[in-house]
């Protein structure tokens, strides 16, 4: 149960750390304190009838609050940190990510089905039947890429040149500075 808070808890590192940078502390504070409340009170809720497993869900779910309290703030704070325009990506990941599983799923219950020794039943999951689920998410997010991406795959493919360089600084390796750098040194001199 604790695990499922964990991908939850590595995004509040990295909304907190925006928060950080445009100089917003009051924020991921508001944010902890409504997660330290939703904790509390259902640690002392959850753990009389589940245990342990009730602390653990009391963390996910605080955490799963303060994620998205974080997220709803920064959405409002910047409109361009709104989670709209990865659904459609979520929803491929999730896809490929089922495929995946009912691929190792699969080859898991035929190798015990069908290899006798223990020991090489295991070697034969690591080695062909873990690789083999890897190639199917592969295989899935590839089929399923956005439409942009397939024409820049089939342009860069097919024309015989080097697929354009869109970073602003790709112009220093040939030792010329970069106009962006520039602008901000001489701004920062005035």
């Amino acid at each position: 149960v604790y695990a499922l808070g964990l991908p939850l808890v590595s995004f509040t590192s990295l909304a907190l750390r925006g928060f950080y940078a445009v100089r917003d502390t009051a924020t991921p504070v508001r944010a902890a304190a409504v997660s330290f409340v939703v904790n509390l009170a259902l640690s002392l809720l959850l753990m009389r009838w589940l245990s342990t497993v009730g602390l653990a869900l009391a963390s996910t779910v605080a955490v799963l609050v303060q994620t998205v309290y974080l997220q709803v703030a920064l959405a409002r704070k910047h409109t361009g940190f709104g989670l709209g325009g990865l659904w459609p990506n979520l929803v491929k990941i999730g896809a490929a990510t089922t495929l995946m599983a009912l691929a190792v799923w699969g080859g898991t219950k035929a190798v015990a089905r069908y290899v006798p020794a223990e020991r090489a039943a295991d070697w034969l999951v690591v080695l062909a039947v873990i690789p083999g689920g890897a190639a199917v998410y592969g295989a899935a997010l590839w089929a399923l890429r956005s439409r942009r991406a397939r024409g820049r795959a089939g342009a860069s493919a097919g024309s015989g040149r080097a697929a354009p360089r869109p970073l602003a600084w790709a112009n220093r390796d040939c030792g010329a500075p970069s106009p962006t750098l520039s602008a901000a040194v001489m701004a920062r001199d005035r």
